[in-house]
């Protein structure tokens, strides 16, 4: 059966998934108004929200369409464990990020300024409470049993992977948070971070990768799209799909921070050359001031008769 034959068995509807772009065009409209024409209407500060901003919330917005709302779903969900692995390595390691960014400063100040939403937002945004969830329930989600059962039912299936895509923002809040505060983490503390989620993605990662045996049952009866992709081969790949974005994500997080880092030292470090000539003159001035000023007496002897 070919890739054609597949798609041939699905309606239009079924392939490009029209209730998810409808969906994402209004979110994705509501965010062009309210951060255009409708910030100023807004009842609490605003700012101009730059191009760059902007183009990385309709990137996620673009990316999360094409992994979940064309036939790459159908492929994932039915026929092939490396284009489910696909979806959520971009789902979670490119989409989500993107989206942290694109939302401007003052939209998250609003949206923490409710206080049951901040309480709980700074509970699951702790480094260490968000990279293990993350991570703990992406875990869990590959057992087979769990996996089997998740995608048996498909209202299960949009539960869990919602709330893995909120896991995953959560995730990477400490390490791209848009807000300053005392939670920031220092660009060592960032590095320790990304090290640690890369670690501990690592054995469900390996689990797939290195398995001699089919380890889903819902893509075992699913007929063989590609001859050069056996099922085995198949399974192997989605680990390994998952493992190089995940890697690459966090590689291109480091760069970012590195340079952020190197610029903030370099501006910091870097005196006018006229003030330092100024700052130089002003203390040594200083010190030849004070030694001038200082009086030094002489014992007094007294004589005794």
């Amino acid at each position: 059966m070919t890739l054609r034959d597949v798609l041939n068995n699905y309606s239009f509807v079924e392939l490009w998934r029209p209730d998810i772009l409808a969906a994402l065009l209004v979110v994705g409209m509501l965010y062009l108004l309210l951060t255009d024409r409708l910030r100023e209407q807004l009842p609490f500060p605003t700012s101009p929200v730059s191009r760059g901003k902007k183009a990385a919330f309709l990137s996620a917005l673009l990316i999360l369409y094409l992994v979940h709302g064309t036939p790459v779903h159908v492929l994932g969900y039915y026929y092939l464990f490396s284009a489910h692995m696909l979806q959520m390595a971009v789902s979670y390691m490119v989409a989500a990020p993107l989206l942290i960014i694109g939302i401007p400063q003052w939209g998250w100040n609003a949206l923490l300024s409710v206080r049951t939403v901040k309480s709980v937002f700074a509970f699951m945004t702790h480094p260490l409470v968000a990279v293990i969830n993350f991570n703990a329930f992406l875990s869990f989600y590959h057992v087979p049993i769990v996996f089997d059962t998740v995608m048996q039912y498909h209202w299960l299936h949009t539960v869990y992977h919602s709330f893995l895509f909120v896991a995953a923002c959560f995730m990477w809040w400490p390490i791209i948070s848009p807000l300053s505060g005392e939670r920031q983490l220092t660009f060592l503390r960032k590095f320790g971070y990304i090290i640690t989620g890369s670690v501990l993605i690592t054995p469900v990662c390996a689990l797939v990768i290195f398995a001699q045996n089919i380890l889903y049952t819902t893509y075992i009866d699913a007929p063989q799209i590609f001859a050069t992709l056996p099922l085995l081969d198949d399974q192997q790949m989605g680990g390994v799909i998952m493992k190089l974005v995940q890697e690459g994500a966090f590689a291109t997080a480091l760069i970012i921070i590195y340079f952020q880092w190197a610029q903030k030292e370099r501006s910091r470090r870097e005196i006018d050359p006229i003030e330092e000539k100024d700052l130089t003159y002003i203390t040594s001035h200083s010190q030849s001031n004070h030694r001038s000023h200082v009086v030094i007496k002489q014992p007094s002897t007294q004589r005794s008769n």
